[in-house]
């Protein structure tokens, strides 16, 4: 076989050093010499771009807004009916029901709505800056705290 040729896999002869057998091995001899021919591009070989793509798993585009218009949805959904629920609220107050009004203080009903709004009103009112944003070793209350103030913008003039 000439040195020069490059047309498959190159047999190497071995001899077993625990007995005198001959063993075939067949691998690809990489050419550093530079001595073979260049290979030639086919036509039958279609080229394939790969996609410029961010290196954040999170996906950008038509899809991340559709996600977010989702989430404003929701939002307002709940908005609208915290807003419907503070209605009926008030408006049974006249009414003094001590049945209806026990019910819902004993259910501790909108506790976790009550704890977003002094949550957000505490970070507003004192300016408060986090040292961290993980929750992590914290007590029950900051680490809810965290979470509601995580990513949250002030509002101007409201208080």
């Amino acid at each position: 076989m000439p040195e020069n040729e490059s047309s498959g896999p190159s047999q190497i002869k071995q001899q077993c050093t625990n007995n005198s057998e001959f063993v075939d091995l067949t691998m690809d001899i990489i050419d550093l010499t530079r001595s073979s021919p260049v290979p030639q591009a086919t036509d039958n070989v279609p080229i394939v771009a790969s996609p410029l793509r961010s290196s954040s798993p999170i996906q950008y585009g038509s899809g991340d807004e559709q996600e977010l218009d989702e989430f404003m949805e929701q939002i307002k959904e709940k908005a609208d009916a915290f807003e419907e629920a503070a209605a009926i609220l008030r408006t049974q107050l006249q009414y003094k029901n001590r049945i209806w009004m026990k019910t819902l203080s004993d259910r501790k009903f909108g506790r976790d709505v009550m704890h977003f709004v002094d949550d957000i009103q505490l970070y507003e009112k004192t300016d408060r800056k986090r040292e961290t944003t993980w929750a992590e070793g914290k007590s029950k209350s900051e680490k809810r705290r965290a979470k509601f103030t995580m990513g949250y913008m002030r509002r101007e003039g409201e208080l």
